[in-house]
């Protein structure tokens, strides 16, 4: 899914937990966290602006979402265009 200013990543728990959603680079660095702490069950969303943690815009290319939630862990694919 490429996008080119921002993407938002939905995701639902199926019951409380410790949650954490972050974006790495291709190479396996952190590049941003989204989101970290504790979250109900239910659905949320997350945005990222194409940001670093430390503010600056990303470079283009591949990029990995991963959620960690309790025993869930899960990792989807995102392409940043400029």
């Amino acid at each position: 899914n490429p996008f080119n200013s921002s993407v938002t990543i939905p995701f639902a728990l199926a019951r409380g937990a410790q949650t954490s959603v972050s974006v790495y680079s291709a190479t396996g660095q952190r590049v941003a966290r989204l989101a970290h702490g504790w979250k109900n069950a239910g659905s949320y969303r997350v945005l990222w602006d194409g940001r670093t943690s430390s503010g600056q815009t990303a470079a283009s290319g591949v990029y990995f979402v991963r959620l960690h939630s309790g025993a869930l862990l899960a990792t989807t694919r995102v392409l940043l265009l400029k």
